[in-house]
Order: C-alpha cells, then structure tokens, then sequence
C-alpha cells in the first residue's frame, strides 16, 4: 500500500502500559511543537534549512527503509507484522525520493546528500535506531522507530502542512507526513500493546520511548540551528 492513511490494525482499549507510553510522548511532542524548525515554518531561514535537510536526510530519511529492512528478519512472512513493516518499507523508498523533491527546491542535489557527513548528535541518534533494528526485539524496534520517529514525524508536519510555502512535488513528503504517519504509528500502538507481554518488557518500552524521544528531540533542534 502506498495511500497514506492506510491502517493495518484495528484501536482496541489501552491497557496501562499504551497509557505510560502515551504519556511520556505528550510530554515530548510539546516540545517538538516548540522547535523552531516548526515555529519558522512559515518562513524558514534558508540556510538553515538547507542544513536541516542534508542532516535530517541522511541520518534518518534515507536510513528508514533500511531499518525496516532489519525487523522484517525478525517477524514471520505470515504475520501481520511482516505485512505492515513491508508496506511501510516501501512507502519508505518513495518518502525518500520526495525528501529529494522538496531539497531541489533549496538548491541541493542528491550528490549533495551522498557526501555530506552528519553531525554527531545525527549520526548517534542513527547508529541508535540501526541498532536497535538489527539487535534489539521487534517491539523494542518498533517503540523506538514507528511509535516514536513516526508519532512525532506526523505532530511536527501536521503544524508544517499548515504554514510551509511550498508547493507542488516539494512540499509531497510534508503532505504525505501529516496524514500517513499518523496511521503508522496507530499501527505501532497496537502492534506494541501485542507483543510486549510483560511488566520487564513495559518498563523498558518506557524507558526507551523516553530516550528516543530525547535524542529524536536533540537531533532535530541541532539540525535546524
């Protein structure tokens, strides 16, 4: 599927552990909203955003795809697991080419990204999501990579959506972001609140959704700055 907005899971009622999660993500969104790259939205300083978009690009737009690619070994080609994590993978793919088409529109070209080298808040920001795909448990992953990059991707572009001047196929990865990733982090939700089966493993979901969330937050500011 490529439509944004498409679902794979249906909500049911959140059990206590959904609700910690929730809580420690309410208290990160606020501060993602404050991000000026999201308060200068309607009228970004270049340059900075230039920055942004090479630091942003290469440390976790073009690494995406990458790090479903990593959970898919770890879920059965049967499950609904499989099927979400290769549905997201290929919009991946696509998402990727737009982060392109919107850089165009700041001058910048693929060969730009290929060799720009991230800062070093980016690059161990990336390097924690890698690992945690490749070595962590799925629903360790999936907090860290759908449930928090995609629940805050879908928080800071709904608010862009209504103020970024671009237009055409450079504001596609903004438009597609505001609607899409919403339903992949409903997703993650319901996959989470299924495989995490213990208090262990709820407190750590706790603990890594709140330290996602600080070098996701950390990592966006420096980018923009």
């Amino acid at each position: 599927q490529l439509e944004g907005g498409f679902r794979f899971t249906e909500d049911t009622p959140d059990p206590e552990l959904m609700k910690e999660l929730d809580n420690i993500s309410a208290k990160w969104q606020k501060e993602l909203l404050d991000l000026p790259i999201v308060k200068e939205s309607a009228d970004w300083n270049k340059e900075k955003f230039r920055k942004f978009l090479l630091e942003i690009g290469v440390s976790i737009i073009e690494q995406f795809p990458n790090w479903l690619d990593n959970m898919l070994s770890m879920t059965q080609k049967s499950s609904l697991e499989y099927k979400f994590l290769r549905s997201n993978r290929i919009q991946e793919r696509h998402h990727w080419k737009w982060w392109l088409d919107m850089a165009r529109a700041y001058d910048l070209s693929h060969e730009d990204f290929a060799k720009y080298k991230s800062s070093k808040t980016s690059t161990e920001f990336s390097k924690f999501l890698t690992d945690l795909s490749k070595t962590g448990s799925l629903p360790e992953a999936m907090v860290a990579i759908n449930y928090v990059v995609e629940t805050g991707a879908a928080k800071i572009t709904q608010v862009i959506a209504k103020k970024a001047t671009l237009d055409g196929e450079a504001r596609k990865w903004i438009d597609e972001h505001a609607e899409g990733d919403e339903a992949h982090s409903k997703d993650a939700r319901e996959f989470i609140k299924k495989l995490v089966g213990n208090r262990e493993a709820a407190q750590e979901a706790a603990r890594l959704t709140d330290m996602a969330y600080g070098k996701y937050y950390a990592c966006l500011k420096e980018a923009y700055a």
